[in-house]
């Protein structure tokens, strides 16, 4: 009984390891099964990632090229497809990036980008249900390669500092200042309120110049007359051989800067007359000096000749002769004959040009002019006349003309100047602007009021400017066809604007009639380039802060009525290949831009477009004024004058005497200076931008980028890349 019982257990337990076994071997079995099975899933599951990847790959590469096309659609826009079963994309298109902020050193950069986002889908073909999605997110940034198309002018407009359409008379008084050059179809009046030319410019030839202490006879003059007139034509040793106190004779060569005193010490400046001319009286060595007949002369100092008798003597032959009467040589304070102190010349009398000759004593001022003995243009003539303590005598070629009963002392003035082809002390107003050109050439201050080329017209320059401009400015001239058509049509009824076809449109606000204590900001976010726009006027006055474009339309004006304006136009991003960057013009105005008579203080950057006037009117108090770095263009000009500048000839007179007189200061315009109420810098100044932008024109009709020739779309460089598993 108890042997059965035991072997009952032992086979009990038999099977329970036999169970055991059993069931570690199907455990074994389905964890084998399981871990297939999970691997599969996985493998599967890998696979439609991948899939989805590649679907969001293939639709960024589509969605690119599609942007390098005309046919893109835009910002806001999408695009699909499928690649296969179960297998597809969504790319879309989103302004900006996201990335960005005002902090960032690239947030200008925010309205040229674009965010294309691809997404891409994977179905499981045994699943509908299970999916898998991988998303590429690419910001792309526009490179500009050209930009709507410019009108047929600008080009010509980009050569010229100052554009001036109309006919209107340019009007440019001093001191103001343009730097490059001007393109004017109008008159040019440079300085009218300044004095005109109140002296007696002489024009064409003067040469041998003597002074005696002394009344040369009837036959001593004769004597020098037949020497220049017969072989050996030795007519400048007779002249020496009588004694002269002082004889110019003119021989120096071209481009000399002094002419020498043979018999004296008083050598002349040549003041804007040339030495160094061939044309010469008689035969021989030697040369003459040459005179424009506006504002030339030689500066001789101030010899004062003998109490009781002189004689004076020269050469001369005229290119033509004025209305008016001409000084040959003159010693004087100034034109009118209360200032003169002798004088040798030519006037008018019964109808023909003849000899002149002056003198101041004790007994007050007479003058004699021949009765006979006519000049003719373009004839060496000799011209002598004395005074012998009581008869004044003038000679034509050797024959006494005309005497007149005179008497007493000469009187002497250590102030008078002595000049050859003028009367002293000459144009104060030539004098200002040649020593302005002195100063520039000794790179001083540079005061000139025109730098560059001026073109115009023939006949909008007269002869007079035309010197100013080329022997006493260093400036220029040239002559350009007329043309008074408007090289630009001023934008009008276009309230907003795109920087590239499929970008955001931006509204442009309108910033209202009066402008103060304002900053007007380009925001990147919302009005990239700063446009503003307005229909009407608009003044702009104190503490204004601009950075952008105003747009005035028809029949705006834009007036500066105040101090602290700092306005500026936006940088366009460079345009591929080229060097320099890009602007709008800081002002487009239909009507006038008109600076006020007081209290303006504004500095502008960036080109300044008027369809009616560009004024400046006459200042009224000391304000700086306005500065403008850029263009401007204008149908008409008109800068007015400033506060305190003299306009009186007598004073200008008075004025070049005193400076004459002094030799501490070099030049005229630095010893106006020194006078508190004198101010002779430039009150407006007009210069190109000094980094050398480029102006462009806007066409609000059409986006600010475009395509470039044979491009085929918009060109865009990759800024950043990131990929994730899901939308």
């Amino acid at each position: 009984m108890t042997r059965f019982r035991a072997r009952d257990r032992r086979r009990g337990v038999a099977l329970l390891i036999v169970l055991g076994i059993l069931t570690m071997a199907l455990g074994v079995c389905y964890a084998m099964l399981r871990g297939q099975s999970t691997s599969s899933m996985i493998e599967r599951n890998q696979g439609r990632l991948d899939d989805a990847r590649s679907a969001a790959l293939t639709g960024v590469s589509i969605a690119l090229a599609k942007m390098h096309t005309t046919a893109w659609s835009g910002v806001g826009s999408s695009l699909t497809g499928n690649l296969n079963t179960g297998l597809s994309y969504r790319a879309t298109f989103a302004a900006g990036d996201a990335s960005l902020d005002s902090a960032d050193a690239d947030y200008a950069d925010l309205p040229y980008r674009v965010t294309v986002q691809s997404v891409g889908t994977a179905v499981d073909p045994s699943n509908p249900s299970i999916a898998s999605t991988h998303a590429v997110d690419v910001v792309v940034q526009l490179v500009p390669r050209a930009m709507a198309a410019l009108p047929a002018k600008w080009s010509t407009i980009q050569n010229h500092t100052v554009f001036q359409w109309g006919t209107d008379p340019f009007t440019f008084e001093m001191p103001a200042r343009i730097e490059g050059d001007v393109h004017a179809q109008g008159a040019f009046a440079l300085a009218p309120s300044y004095p005109t030319q109140d002296s007696r410019p002489f024009k064409g030839h003067i040469d041998e110049i003597a002074v005696y202490n002394k009344a040369l006879t009837d036959s001593e003059i004769l004597a020098i007359q037949s020497a220049a007139a017969t072989p050996p034509q030795n007519a400048q040793d007779v002249v020496a051989g009588y004694g002269p106190i002082a004889y110019w004779r003119c021989d120096e060569a071209a481009g000399a800067a002094t002419a020498a005193d043979s018999a004296g010490a008083n050598p002349g400046a040549y003041v804007g007359a040339k030495s160094g001319d061939a044309n010469k009286p008689f035969w021989g060595a030697g040369s003459s000096a040459q005179f424009d007949g506006f504002n030339d002369h030689i500066r001789c100092g101030r010899p004062d000749v003998a109490t009781s008798a002189f004689t004076v003597l020269c050469w001369f032959r005229a290119d033509s002769f004025p209305s008016g009467d001409q000084h040959l040589v003159c010693k004087a304070l100034g034109p009118s004959d209360a200032d003169q102190y002798w004088m040798l010349g030519t006037t008018i009398k019964s109808g023909a040009r003849r000899l002149k000759f002056g003198l101041r004593t004790s007994h007050g001022w007479k003058d004699v002019t021949a009765n006979s003995g006519d000049l003719f243009a373009g004839v060496w003539t000799f011209a002598a006349a004395t005074y012998d303590g009581s008869k004044l005598r003038v000679y034509k070629d050797g024959t006494m003309e005309s005497l007149i009963g005179h008497s007493g002392t000469i009187t002497a003035n250590a102030n008078a100047f002595l000049c050859i082809g003028d009367t002293p002390p000459g144009s104060p107003r030539t004098q200002l602007l040649r020593d302005e050109r002195a100063m520039q050439l000794a790179r001083e201050t540079d005061m000139r009021p025109v730098t560059g080329t001026w073109r115009a017209p023939v006949g909008a320059i007269d002869a007079e400017t035309l010197t100013f401009l080329r022997d006493d400015l260093g400036a220029g001239s040239a002559t350009i066809s007329a043309d008074t058509s408007a090289p630009v049509t001023i934008p009008g009824g276009v309230g907003s604007y795109q920087l590239f076809s499929g970008g955001p449109i931006y509204k442009i606000p309108d910033p209202g009639g009066s402008i103060e204590n304002a900053t007007l900001a380009a925001d990147p976010s919302t009005n990239p380039l700063g446009f503003r726009r307005h229909q009407g006027n608009v003044d702009i006055k104190d503490s204004v802060t601009g950075t952008g474009t105003l747009f005035l339309e028809s029949p705006g004006d834009l007036g500066f009525k105040g101090t602290g304006t700092n306005w500026s136009s936006v940088l366009l991003p460079a345009i591929d290949g080229e060097s320099n960057r890009r602007r709008y013009p800081a002002f487009i105005v239909a009507g006038s831009v008109v600076v006020e008579k007081s209290s303006v203080a504004a500095q502008v950057s960036g080109a300044v477009v008027a369809g009616n006037r560009f004024e400046a009117k006459d200042r009224t108090d000391v304000s700086p004024g306005i500065t403008i770095n850029g263009r401007v263009v204008s149908a008409s000009f008109q800068f007015g004058k400033r506060k305190g500048t003299p306009t009186n000839a007598n004073d200008w007179r008075s004025y070049a005497q005193s400076f004459l007189l002094q030799t501490t200061l070099p030049y005229f315009p630095g010893w106006l200076a020194s006078n508190p109420d004198i101010d002779v810098a430039p009150l407006w100044t007009i210069r190109p931008d000094p980094a050398g932008h480029v102006d462009q024109w806007p066409d609000l009709t059409q986006p600010v980028f475009v395509p470039r020739t044979g491009d085929g779309g918009l060109r865009w460089r990759v800024v950043s890349w990131r990929e994730g598993t899901g939308p």
